[in-house]
């Protein structure tokens, strides 16, 4: 899988910096009753960050690996 410069650190900024303080405001205004059934919100926002992360993480492999073959 090919990735631009740019999409690739759009996407390592949004699964590394992003997603992580998003989870913690939502899980964060849940515990102070702000918003309901936070559990599933955080838990969806997991499971996509997770998935785009692997996708970084071969797009990153396949990159050194060509720079280096």
């Amino acid at each position: 899988m090919k990735m631009k410069n740019k999409t690739y650190d759009a996407l390592k900024f949004l699964v590394t910096v992003f997603a992580p303080a998003l989870m913690t405001l939502v899980g964060g205004l849940g515990a102070a009753g702000l918003v309901a059934d936070t559990d599933v919100i955080v838990t969806v926002i997991g499971l996509v960050t997770a998935f785009v992360g692997s996708l970084i993480g071969l797009s990153s492999k396949q990159y050194k690996n060509n720079k280096e073959g």
